[in-house]
């Protein structure tokens, strides 16, 4: 197991990482048809850009479920705790 230093010194980089890697169909896009500014290709470029996001939220949600669901275990367990200590 990764101790709390390095998890706090590579976890801020890799976040960065990947959310460049998330935008980058719609910077992508946004750079091939810089070249030719119409209101069509512009549409394009929001069409995509919306695509993007809402397949990123959706990857995020169930990402976050998934991952929620394998952790719930000890969750409970240390709400329990924490609330064993309330009484």
């Amino acid at each position: 197991m990764l101790g709390r230093g390095i998890l706090r010194l590579v976890f801020p980089p890799t976040q960065v990482v990947v959310s460049l890697a998330t935008v980058l169909p719609s910077v992508l896009m946004l750079f091939f048809l810089l070249r030719i500014i119409t209101p069509l290709t512009m549409g394009a470029v929001i069409a995509v850009a919306l695509v993007n996001g809402l397949v990123v939220l959706l990857d995020g949600s169930w990402l976050g479920g998934k991952l929620l669901d394998a952790r719930m275990p000890k969750i409970l367990a240390t709400l329990d705790d924490f609330a064993s200590l309330q009484q």
